[in-house]
């Protein structure tokens, strides 16, 4: 069959596996019937320029007349921003929705801004990247014309926090369908986010990351229930209080960060593991001074368990007191499992042995903790073939790993081959500080047939080139093998030439 027979649909669905550029330098020049289908909307609607050279936007920029049409979400550099309003090209691109600039807007911001407003009628969404407050504050002046529904603001230097305060106020008052809001200014104060709070009645995401002067303060009087379903509190001043007044108001909260939040203690996870019951996503990233911070002690986790059945992606880092019994204690209730990241120094083989036994769903697993033994890694490997990413320090006693002897004596035990698939899915596993030999690398690429990375210790492998030609010969899709910090690739030793 020839390929032009093709009808477009198939066409597209075949080319939206292309980079755009691939799209514009190769594609689009085939013939007539590809060109048409290289450019036509379905293809357009995300166009992320962010890694794009400034040889690679012009290409870009020369199809903005036909393509501009079509493109709905424009992630951009600011440069890049500037080039297409100092060309007229910006009245090129009529339907852009969503507009993020990633990198801090140049001088002259509140111009940048009233080009923006003028040029893109449909936005709604918009993420920016201003240097300093005052700027900003000429910036909302311009944006009070627009309904925003996501709105993400990031100031680097303050000037008059008073006169930003205001002037957030009156842009939050003038939103009336605003649904995603995200600040990250030092200059942020409390009560311009209880007003927003009572004023923002239908905003479901909250990011309030490195806003210092932010603590409980901001959540007194907080709408019961609210709608919000997500909170960002990383490096803010919230307290326990302040984290009871949020979970017994939130109902229906998904995720919520208190990651740095140096006045939260075990009570704080407790409200938590009380009143959100539907929580999924928990993140706890604690540095606190001695005897202060989140502890996570057993019963905290037996009680986060039990409270919040529904986690599916939970991080614990630099938590003191975070021990096997404790990770027993929560994944006995937290079936649902899917992403889970673990640092402490009181997390050993026995707490991964449990996670290993009653986590069933995980998906990627991030471990530093004590010494673990093989025969928990190799437990952990043939229980969770749906597993993708293995990250693991200080794994003793590597070189005796037997994954294929030990997969058949449970297929042998098990006798119900629907639950043992032919292999596992892992396609990245770093054992961080865990010597590695080639008999127990060869184990893991035959057992691990998905692999794309291996990151370990064994200097003796260094010098061994031909065992690790083997090892990538051995292995389809394996492109990398770390080891000491030393990266083999395989383009070096399977498509080198004499």
């Amino acid at each position: 069959m020839n390929v032009n027979h093709l009808p477009p649909e198939v066409l597209t669905n075949i080319f939206s596996c292309l980079t755009k550029l691939d799209l514009l330098r190769n594609t689009s020049q085939v013939c007539s019937y590809w060109n048409g289908v290289a450019l036509c909307s379905d293809l357009w609607i995300i166009l992320n320029l962010i890694k794009f050279s400034d040889e690679d936007f012009d290409l870009c920029f020369q199809h903005f007349p036909r393509i501009g049409q079509f493109v709905q979400n424009l992630l951009i550099k600011s440069d890049h921003l500037m080039k297409l309003f100092s060309n007229g090209i910006n009245y090129d691109l009529p339907n852009i929705a969503n507009l993020q600039i990633i990198n801090y807007l140049p001088g002259n911001e509140k111009d940048v801004c009233l080009n923006i407003v003028n040029s893109y009628s449909k936005l709604t969404s918009i993420r920016l990247r201003i240097f300093r407050s005052a700027d900003f504050v000429g910036c909302l002046t311009v944006f009070n014309k627009i309904q925003f529904r996501d709105f993400d603001i990031s100031i680097s230097k303050g000037a008059n926090d008073a006169i930003l305060n205001q002037c957030l106020d009156q842009f939050i008052s003038k939103q009336k369908d605003l649904r995603n809001l995200s600040i990250q200014s030092s200059d942020l104060q409390n009560q311009t986010i209880c007003k927003t709070l009572r004023h923002a009645t239908q905003l479901n995401d909250l990011v309030l990351s490195n806003c210092t002067g932010i603590d409980s303060q901001s959540f007194d009087g907080l709408i019961n229930p609210c709608h919000l379903t997500s909170i960002d509190l990383t490096s803010t001043n919230i307290d326990d209080d302040g984290i009871n007044n949020i979970a017994s108001s939130a109902k229906n909260l998904k995720t919520l960060h208190i990651l740095l939040c140096t006045k939260l203690s075990d009570v704080g996870v407790k409200y938590i593991a009380k009143h959100c019951s539907g929580l999924e996503n928990l993140q706890i990233y604690n540095i606190p001074p001695v005897g202060r911070g989140i502890q996570l002690y057993p019963e905290t986790l037996k009680a986060l368990g039990s409270g919040c059945s529904q986690l599916k992606h939970l991080c614990m880092v630099n938590c003191p007191k975070l021990d096997d019994t404790g990770i027993r204690n929560l994944v006995e209730h937290c079936n649902n499992l899917k992403f889970l990241e673990i640092q402490s120094e009181c997390f050993s083989n026995n707490g991964l042995l449990a996670v290993s036994e009653y986590s069933k769903c995980l998906f990627h697993i991030d471990i530093i903790g004590l010494d673990f033994d093989v025969t928990t890694i190799e437990h952990l490997l043939l229980n969770h073939r749906h597993l993708q990413f293995v990250s693991i320090n200080r794994c003793g006693n590597l070189e005796k790993l037997n994954l294929i002897k030990n997969q058949q004596l449970l297929c042998f035990v098990e006798k119900r081959r629907s639950l043992i698939e032919k292999h596992s899915h892992v396609k990245k596993i770093e054992f961080l500080n865990s010597d590695m030999n080639e008999s127990s690398l060869e184990q893991l690429v035959t057992f691990c047939p998905d692999l794309r990375s291996i990151s370990c210790s064994g200097n003796e492998m260094l010098d061994q080139k031909e065992e690790i030609e083997n090892i990538f010969r051995k292995s389809r899709f394996l492109k990398k093998i770390n080891i000491d910090g030393h990266v083999c690739q395989r383009k070096d030793f399977i498509y080198r030439r004499k």
